[in-house]
């Protein structure tokens, strides 16, 4: 499952995700 989300870089530590420099961070749940 996809899910899109904007996140803010101080929100570490982060579950696996990819950087989407349209999106924002691309969340892999």
């Amino acid at each position: 499952h996809f899910s899109q989300t904007i996140v803010s870089p101080m929100a570490a530590p982060y579950p696996t995700l990819f950087l989407d420099n349209a999106k924002g961070f691309v969340v892999i749940d």
